[in-house]
């Protein structure tokens, strides 16, 4: 093709530099392309994922369980995580009243016998306890809760206050009239209280008296309680702990064997150490420590020393200390009469929680 001063056609240039050339359209045929390497592939895989993208590369989010939000977290992976459940917005998940002629001495406090099993009464989701008279924060998440609870107590000699305990500890708050002193009269103390609390919490509803009184058997259903979630956490997310775990198997350990398990970056907690001896019936005596320093001469303890003699199911640890700081080693030592015999092994699964 001629060429016109320093210009040359696209078609020659191509030829000129190895590369492949526009056909008539402008375009390359798909013939010329040689070896293209492809872009990134999409790493969505089921219904709801979401693309995102991680320091150096795309990634997957899954979506969330229902009624959950999507929300800024930059100490995840993608900056996003799902947070909440499936009692976003008020709801009331506990209902009932005392069932009980309860009878309180004057000067003390007692928890008062509510249940949810009585007319009008309910648990969504099973977290009142009947027999221990208590509410325990379990599968609707960490958020904000609301406990309210009125009586109607014939205390006409004295005064009655009413108060809820946290964990074994008294909650002062006073919202509504949650003490009452009615001369010749029955008092009727009421409180509401909002309250943040996390998976495991517990709460209870506890009454004062400066008399002696019994609920009336006629009225005791007039002493009533009710639980409602208001509002999610902001600070707590509402996800239990995923249950990890770590294995380690060892042929013919002796006696002075010390073999590292596993290093933490952060903090964990020690549900359950197991050990399975396979093989004959010598005993295999072993103990887990734990320390910042692998070779520290006076590490701390994980469990007891365990001697290990069963061939079927193995023997399940008795913790010392089960929590492990971040940071820290974690290895299994033997001791005497960790002498095996040929073909003995011995398996070690501790399960943790971070």
């Amino acid at each position: 093709m001629r060429k016109i001063g320093n210009y040359i056609s696209q078609t020659e240039k191509a030829a000129n530099d190895g590369v492949a050339s526009l056909d008539g359209t402008g375009n390359v045929p798909l013939s010329q392309l040689g070896n293209v390497e492809a872009g990134s592939s999409s790493p969505l895989t089921l219904k709801g994922d979401l693309y995102t993208r991680g320091a150096s590369a795309d990634a997957r989010l899954p979506i969330g369980a229902d009624g959950q939000v999507l929300i800024a977290d930059s100490s995840e992976p993608t900056g996003l995580k799902w947070q909440g459940n499936n009692t976003i917005g008020t709801k009331v998940l506990v209902q009932g009243s005392v069932d009980t002629t309860q009878s309180f001495s004057g000067g003390t406090a007692e928890k008062v016998d509510f249940v949810d099993n009585v007319s009008d009464g309910f648990d969504i989701n099973s977290e009142w306890d009947n027999t221990n008279h208590k509410f325990v924060v379990g599968s609707s998440g960490a958020g904000v809760y609301q406990f309210k609870s009125a009586y109607f107590i014939p205390n006409n000699a004295g005064w009655s206050r009413i108060y809820l305990e946290k964990n074994g500890t008294p909650i002062d708050l006073h919202y509504g009239n949650d003490w009452e002193n009615a001369a010749s009269s029955w008092d009727t103390p009421n409180g509401i209280w909002n309250i943040e609390l996390e998976v495991g919490d517990e709460i209870c509803f506890y009454l004062y008296s400066s008399t002696n009184f019994s609920f009336h058997a006629t009225y005791h259903s007039q002493n009533t309680f009710q639980i409602t979630k208001i509002g999610d956490s902001v600070t707590v997310n509402n996800v239990v702990a995923q249950t990890l775990n770590k294995t380690l198997t060892l042929q013919e350990p002796v006696n002075g064997d010390s073999i590292t398990i596993f290093r933490t970056d952060v903090d964990i907690t020690v549900q359950e150490v197991y050990s399975v001896l396979v093989g004959s019936a010598t005993a295999v005596v072993h103990q887990l420590y734990h320390h910042p320093n692998r070779n520290e001469a006076s590490p701390n303890a994980l469990t007891n020393s365990k001697s290990v003699t069963s061939q079927v199911g193995g023997n399940t640890s008795v913790l010392d200390d089960n929590t492990i700081p971040a940071d820290s080693w974690v290895w299994v030592s033997f001791t005497a009469p960790a002498t095996a015999t040929t073909g003995q092994y011995i398996t070690i699964d501790i399960r943790y929680t971070e």
